[in-house]
């Protein structure tokens, strides 16, 4: 077994040995794979890193040693493979700060080490987008409060033409604070040593069931946000029973169900007790994006499943289609999302559809039985084709697309649509109207490639909200009722 790192308590983080045993601090490297895109490294970062070392009366000799047999080890590195590199690269890392203000409980933040560690970033190798290595790096790992803190303060001292090598440098550093292999995180690829098939199966489900029912890949969306709003990303929704989050009037209308459910019997066939539900649902619904003509994303799993589901808890964190934009607001803070993410997310109305009553509010019934137009905000002849759709007794099983226009492609046309006032949903065109949104409306509007890659970014916040690890909740056998 090789050793990775080392801390001086004698805790030691082992990788891949002759018997093919894993730990969680492989994933988190082999994630590290995809987020360097172009891992040559400097090949001076093991001479630089041992010459600050050498110089240094409190770094102990042993450190010092084991560097120089990191050193040694250079000349073999290009015929290593990337996970062998970021190994020897986050090792030298480690043993450079091991007595940083990083590690152990020091609290002074002018301490000698402080600018050693602004300095580093002149010995680190050099990714190919440094702040997507660093953000990708971020959503694989959690780090403790204090070093974050620490971490960020050392960038000030640091020019601002450097700073993209410093973070480049930093998300290695990131790796070495990680300091126990069963980390309560996310991990992407979380399993591939435990159900190697899972997201496979998963995706093939989707699929399957999408290519029968067009409709399914906006259920899975919707189910998505309905299960992380409430109580996090446990799959607390699908939970069957009274006074459950399912028995609430306001998800009654949710979707997707079997699909969610099929998948979990195949897997508890191929890997019974290992996938969660939780996992499942954001799984399925990034997966309906994807086969829906949106962007194709990977997302960290790990999650577990909850044992709690209140009908109470629906309500006050679900967003209304009636509600105004600071309503909204609230909604998506107290869940740690940004006014961007409100507006991106809320893209996800580019796909699948809603019943009349979802968008009554924009109407009255005149004394002739005939519904009319009392919102401004929407497009008249838009507004006819959806009394034509949805006359006044209309039968509550109707439905109406959210796009007109290409209502089973996941596109900007949503944005389009906003703009050519054609939003479905009095919550749709207050991202107009309103001054602190319009200009992200417009912009995704009009670039597409722009809306993929914030959709990508907001969806890892959203399915990564409230979620339970470790050996919180549990793995259940069937999605809809807990185990007990």
């Amino acid at each position: 077994m090789r050793r990775f790192w080392r801390e001086r308590n004698g805790r030691f983080a082992q990788l891949t040995g002759e018997g093919g045993e894993k730990s969680e601090i492989r994933v988190s490297l082999l994630e590290a794979e995809r987020c360097f895109i172009s891992p040559d490294p400097d090949t001076n970062i093991f001479r630089s890193a041992g010459s600050f070392v050498g110089n240094s009366e409190e770094i102990p000799i042993d450190d010092v040693d084991e560097l120089e047999e990191l050193e040694e080890a250079h000349d073999g590195m290009l015929e290593m493979s990337v996970i062998q590199k970021v190994t020897h690269w986050t090792k030298a890392i480690g043993l450079l700060f091991r007595n940083s203000i990083l590690h152990g409980e020091r609290e002074n933040i002018d301490s000698p080490h402080r600018v050693p560690l602004a300095r580093g970033w002149r010995f680190m190798l050099r990714p190919a987008s440094p702040m997507l290595a660093y953000k990708c790096l971020w959503t694989t790992i959690s780090l403790p409060k204090k070093a974050l803190k620490n971490l960020l303060m050392e960038t000030n001292s640091v020019p601002s033409s450097a700073r993209p090598h410093l973070y480049s440098f930093l998300a290695l550093v990131l790796l070495y604070v990680v300091s126990s292999p069963c980390s309560a995180s996310l991990f992407f690829n979380f399993y591939g040593a435990s159900c190697p098939a899972a997201e496979l199966i998963v995706s093939n489900t989707v699929r399957s069931a999408s290519s029968s029912d067009p409709t399914i890949p906006g259920k899975l969306v919707r189910l998505v946000f309905h299960d992380c709003f409430v109580e996090g990303c446990d799959a607390s929704v699908l939970l069957q029973g009274n006074g459950t989050e399912r028995s609430d009037p306001g998800n009654r209308s949710l979707g997707g169900f079997q699909v969610i459910d099929s998948a979990k019997r195949n897997l508890e066939i191929f890997c019974p007790g290992t996938v969660s539900c939780a996992d499942v649902v954001a799984l399925a619904a990034r997966d309906a994006v994807a086969i829906s003509g949106g962007p194709q994303l990977q997302i960290p799993t790990g999650r577990r499943d909850g044992m709690v589901s209140a009908a109470a808890n629906v309500r006050p964190n679900i967003i209304d289609t009636t509600f105004t934009m600071n309503e909204m607001i609230n909604i998506f803070t107290a869940k740690g999302l940004s006014l961007e993410d409100l507006v991106v997310l809320s893209g996800a109305h580019t796909i699948g559809s809603a019943h009349c009553s979802a968008f009554r509010d924009r109407f009255q019934e005149n004394s002739k039985g005939k519904l009319t137009l009392i919102d401004s905000s929407l497009d008249k002849k838009y507004a006819n084709e959806l009394t034509q759709r949805c006359p006044a007794d209309a039968s509550v099983s109707i439905t109406v697309v959210n796009d007109p226009e290409t209502s089973s492609s996941f596109d900007n046309q949503y944005y389009r649509n906003l703009v050519a006032r054609k939003g479905l949903f009095q919550s749709d065109s207050v991202l107009l109207d309103d001054n602190r949104t319009r200009n992200l409306v417009e912009d995704l509007a009009n670039d597409q490639g722009r809306f993929f890659e914030s959709w990508s970014q907001s969806f890892l916040k959203l399915t990564s909200i409230g979620v339970k690890t470790g050996e919180e909740g549990e793995i259940r056998q069937s999605c809809s009722m807990t185990n007990g």
